[in-house]
Parts: C-alpha cells; structure tokens; sequence
C-alpha cells in the first residue's frame, strides 16, 4: 500500500510539474501560522489542529518544523474497537520539507508540494478514569496544496494528504489502522 501511494504521489508530482512548469516568481517571505484538518480512518473522522512555520528556504524549495495533534470524532462502530470509553489520538512533532510551484497566468495562486516527518504517540485516552495507553511512533504526511495569497503578509492554503503512521504497536492495532486521509486548511503569515 504504501509503494503504491509513493507511486501515485510522484506520478502526481510529476504531471503536476509539466503542467505548470515555470520557476516561482519571488515568493515574499518565509511564514509560519496554524493549520486544521479534517480525515477520515477505519474507526471514524479525524480533526487535527497544529502550527507550523518555514525556517529554511532557498528559491522554491523550503524546510520547516510542525506541531500537531489530532483525535477521533463522530466515532464509527468497529468490531476491533473494543474500547468503547476510550477515544483514539495522535500528536507529532518534527519538520517538513516542500516545493512551491507559480502557475503560468497567475501570481495570486500558486501549488506547494510537502511532506511531513514527525515523531510522536497514538494513544487511547479515557478521560472518566484518567487512563492513556500509548505508544511511540513516526509520521510520513505527503501533502498538495492550492495556495492563494489574499495579501503580501497573509495567505490561505487548501490540500490534500494522507496519513502513514509507522512502528506502532498499541495493543492488537496495526500501523494501518491510524493512517488516515483528509483535507486541511493551513493559515500563513509571512514574514518579509
């Protein structure tokens, strides 16, 4: 599955590459501002809530740190969810390394190419007995966006992404029943 998802995210990558290729026109300034998103995994809908900012950046290419945590809502019913009173989350930290790319007849829209490393816990939590029983984890989170720059300071940026958790092992759960996929909505402010 995940050779797949490698596959289908270069190919993507690429075509998107051809399609707009065009070096990015003066991107003013590294940023840093909060993110949320909303997913979906085999136990139910995912919210995510986070920051994060660009540290490093060299042309079109830029190196940043992240925060996030996230939990289960709207929980769907699952045989292998046994623990009705707990409620499955994650929280990461790490960094994230991207490409913004211009489009041809626009300066106003723009496409970033990123993927977060994070290092981190999945953990059932209940909160009536104060009980967590978790586990250390890492995080791959490839992303695509669709940023538009509402002004020179401030820009919104709407993506897609997909969740690989690796090294977990919580109880009877495997690394799969973490990953989830989803849409995010990420705030930049930029710094001149």
């Amino acid at each position: 599955m995940k050779h797949k998802l490698s596959i289908l995210f270069l190919v993507v990558y690429f075509a998107l590459n051809t399609l707009f290729a065009q070096e990015l026109e003066k991107y003013n300034g590294k940023y840093g501002g909060p993110f949320i998103s909303f997913g979906k995994t085999k136990f139910g809908n995912t919210f995510t809530i986070g920051g994060g900012g660009i540290f490093v950046m060299k042309k079109s290419f830029f190196l940043g740190i992240f925060g996030q945590t996230s939990g289960v809502f709207l929980p769907v019913k699952s045989e292998k969810f046994d623990y009705t009173d707990y409620n499955m989350k994650s929280r990461y930290t790490g960094f994230f390394i991207g490409y913004f790319q211009s489009f041809k007849k626009s300066n106003k829209f723009y496409l970033s190419y990123y993927s977060k490393f994070g290092f981190g816990q999945v953990y059932l939590d209940n909160k009536s007995t104060s009980k967590t029983i978790y586990d250390s984890t890492f995080l791959i989170e490839p992303n695509i966006e669709l940023v538009y720059s509402v002004a020179r300071f401030f820009k919104i940026g709407v993506g897609a992404f997909y969740d690989i958790h690796t090294g977990v092992n919580l109880l009877d759960y495997k690394n799969s029943d973490f990953n989830s996929y989803g849409i995010s909505i990420n705030f930049r402010f930029v710094a001149s």
